[in-house]
């Protein structure tokens, strides 16, 4: 039951959260399938990665990889307002049951016997909730740099090494106001090969 409640209250507000439909830097994007379901975990087919990767490459000297830390596990479910609707209004109103999106808070935790630390990897609920997350630090970041995103994984092309450094500082720093932290030991910037 609290998947179906959960469910319905992404359906019920919608029109808040298709922002996450138009997010360009993000390789999950929400959309209708022939099947009938809104997102389809599949891999890219090597082509298609390879051809992305050549082209934003192509005149960069360094690609950043990094992921977010236990991403799925580490998502703060009152980080789903914030991202929402704002700081300042999430906190203005956290008390208010009312609000569509603190009952999506509420849902969201009910999927995990009320904890508001994680949510379960696999529904398309917990894609959509992530990507409401992510799209607002892809918003922020999408204007000073060249990357995409695959669910939590981070792939930036930068024209120097301090570059990638600083996209790593950025991602960090808005990561954190989230409540979520980078994979140290899997974010290195990289020389790109030679073309």
């Amino acid at each position: 039951m609290p998947y179906v409640y959960l469910a319905k209250c992404i359906f019920d507000n919608w029109k808040f959260l298709k922002y996450i439909c138009s997010n360009s830097n993000s390789i999950i994007v929400p959309e209708s399938h022939p099947d009938g379901r809104i997102i389809i975990m599949d891999y890219e087919k090597l082509h298609e990665i390879s051809e992305r990767d050549l082209s934003l490459a192509f005149t960069k000297k360094f690609i950043v990889h990094s992921d977010i830390t236990n991403f799925f596990p580490s998502i703060y479910t009152h980080a789903i307002p914030w991202a929402t609707v704002g700081f300042l209004t999430a906190k203005a109103n956290k008390s208010n049951k009312n609000v569509w999106y603190n009952q999506l808070d509420y849902y969201q935790r009910l999927t995990k016997r009320n904890e508001t630390q994680g949510v379960p990897m696999g529904p398309a609920t917990s894609n959509i909730v992530s990507e409401l997350i992510l799209a607002i630090v892809d918003n922020e970041l999408s204007k000073t740099y060249t990357y995409f995103r695959h669910i939590d994984d981070y792939k930036c092309f930068c024209d120097t090494f301090e570059e990638g450094e600083e996209f790593i500082r950025r991602l960090s720093k808005l990561l954190s106001k989230y409540k979520l932290t980078l994979n140290i030991s899997m974010t290195f910037p990289l020389k790109t090969s030679p073309l």
